[in-house]
């Protein structure tokens, strides 16, 4: 049993935190694995690892919180930023092509909740339409919104709700 920890034991709860396997630690510090495995065992070994795990486990939700406290206070002006990129099609004055403008209306669609969209061509709509269609649809009804691409053919198409090329 041990009476202390060595700064050696130390490193090896560094590791073993740091989801290192104990061959890796063995290799890199000239240690038997049976050696490692009677350490681990040690009941002082054992508490100091679990004491330095919850520590850790508490600094990654403190952090957590943190940075989600930051990104959320940042979320209104970036949805804001978005959206004139993707109504006006620039972004500090560089055009953004009309693929990525569509990309962006995916994404802002998937992270406010929007179900994904059943693709059918049908006419063009411009990205301002494209977004307050789907937002329309979704606070109205609840339900699926309906979306257009170029050389898809439909056979039986209730009437879509928003298609995805923007107009000429």
């Amino acid at each position: 049993m041990l009476k202390k920890l060595t700064p050696r034991h130390k490193d090896i709860i560094r590791r073993l935190i740091c989801a290192e396997t104990p061959q890796e630690i063995c290799l890199e510090m000239n240690i038997s694995q049976s050696w490692l495995s009677i350490l681990q065992a040690d009941p002082l070994f054992s508490n100091e690892l679990q004491d330095q795990q919850r520590q850790m486990d508490e600094r990654f939700m403190t952090e957590r919180a943190s940075a989600m406290q930051i990104l959320e206070s940042g979320g209104p002006s970036a949805a804001l930023y978005c959206r004139e990129m993707v109504e006006f099609g620039t972004l500090d004055e560089k055009v953004i092509p009309v693929n990525k403008r569509i990309e962006s209306i995916w994404d802002l669609l998937d992270r406010t909740g929007a179900r994904a969209p059943r693709k059918v061509l049908v006419a063009r709509l411009d990205a301002a339409d494209l977004i307050a269609r789907a937002y329309e649809k979704k606070h109205k009804s609840g339900g699926q919104t309906q979306v257009v691409e170029k050389g898809e053919v439909s056979k039986k198409v209730e009437p879509p709700e928003i298609l995805l090329l923007p107009a000429p």
